[in-house]
């Protein structure tokens, strides 16, 4: 310990250098530190929503939902697919890995539903609020 101590007081500038050293990466770190109020720490799952009223469920199903699900099945990273099909909705819910953020699998997503042949009635798949916490207020409020 005497020897750590002698060289650390014998080499100032190489100290001094390291501290600047250690204190620019701490600086750098922080910058970059991702800080939310409210973190979520589920992998990024993005949530499809297409309305078209007067359809029952079953059509629903077969002409809304079974397309869409078609459509993005082959995503990359794609873990999970939960669909419902309900009086004139669909919802569509697609979880990836962590391997994406949120705006990497929303992108993938959009690509593909970009590619999506017409829908009965003209209807559009709408995604919906980035996370749970969104999903809370939007009903909340």
């Amino acid at each position: 310990m005497d020897r750590l101590v002698a060289l650390a007081v014998n080499r100032r500038f190489l100290m001094v250098g390291m501290f600047v050293a250690v204190l620019i990466g701490g600086l750098i770190a922080f910058n970059q530190l991702n800080i939310e109020a409210y973190p979520d720490p589920t992998p990024p799952m993005v949530d499809i929503v297409t309305q078209s009223p007067g359809l029952s469920a079953e059509e629903i199903e077969r002409y809304i939902t079974i397309p869409i699900e078609t459509q993005v099945a082959g995503l990359k990273n794609l873990t999970t697919i939960r669909t419902i099909s309900l009086y004139g909705l669909s919802d569509i819910k697609l979880q990836f890995s962590f391997a994406y953020t949120y705006e990497e699998a929303l992108q993938q997503v959009l690509n593909r539903l970009a590619q999506l042949a017409p829908l009965p009635g003209n209807v559009q798949p709408q995604i919906s609020p980035l996370s749970p916490i969104g999903e809370i207020f939007r009903y909340r409020l």
